[in-house]
């Protein structure tokens, strides 16, 4: 399916349609293997609490990442490479943005302690949830 779509798009955007074709492509299969899994697990599996924090989790981040990348664009003259300051500067954007989008995901309750703490590092995460929303049944004292 990919390839279809790369030799309808490839020859009018280059690049770009190489990205769009694979977009377009893990859409389809998302969407193909969403059906298949309703079929299989009758439960619901999105709801409308978890789609508004995956956007608003979403939206912080890109908010967070234009205004980082911009302030931090001074990297490159301190640096003698110019490709270690993009890299120092990508790693970094990488970082706090996951970490904010994480953040924003467990404080909007849309994990219990119970799945959180089957993340790596989930007893520590578990700490980010609401206080009213612990049990402190997972969080490991030292």
């Amino acid at each position: 399916m990919k390839y279809a779509f790369n030799a309808a798009l490839v020859p009018l955007f280059g690049t770009m349609g190489a990205a769009w074709a694979t977009i377009i492509s893990l859409a389809i299969i998302t969407a193909f293997l969403g059906v298949k899994l309703r079929k299989v697990l009758p439960l619901k599996l999105l709801s409308i609490r978890f789609i508004g924090a995956l956007i608003a989790a979403s939206l912080a981040m890109i908010l967070f990442l234009k205004g980082y990348l911009y302030l931090t664009g001074f990297i490159y003259s301190m640096i003698d490479s110019e490709r270690m300051g993009a890299a120092v500067q990508s790693l970094s954007a990488v970082f706090l943005g996951g970490l904010l989008f994480l953040f924003i995901m467990i404080r909007s309750s849309v994990f219990h302690e119970e799945e959180l703490a089957l993340f790596p590092f989930g007893s520590k995460l578990i700490l980010f949830l609401p206080k009213e929303d612990r049990s402190h049944k997972y969080v490991k004292h030292n």
